[in-house]
């Protein structure tokens, strides 16, 4: 059985908990799914939509109508919104 241990800043010190310098990573991703809990921020920023998803829906935020693009990461790989 997998054991499973909660990621703290004093265990395992920063670097765990460091923002990234650079989100070029997610430039070619125009949907994300959300988790209930993101919704509130996530609607304040950009379009939330329910995208299908096998046989369902899927909360999902909604970062480009272009497949393969976000707009909201800079070339510069800089997030573009709050």
């Amino acid at each position: 059985m997998t054991k499973l241990a909660a990621v703290s800043r004093e265990k395992h010190g920063g670097k765990y908990w460091q923002r990234f310098s650079c989100i070029s990573f997610a430039a070619d991703t125009s949907l994300v799914p959300l988790a209930a809990r993101e919704l509130p921020e996530a609607a304040l920023n950009m379009p939330v939509v329910f995208a299908p998803e096998k046989g369902g829906y899927s909360l999902t935020a909604l970062l480009s109508f272009v497949p393969g693009k976000n707009v909201f990461v800079s070339p510069e790989g800089k997030w573009l919104a709050s």
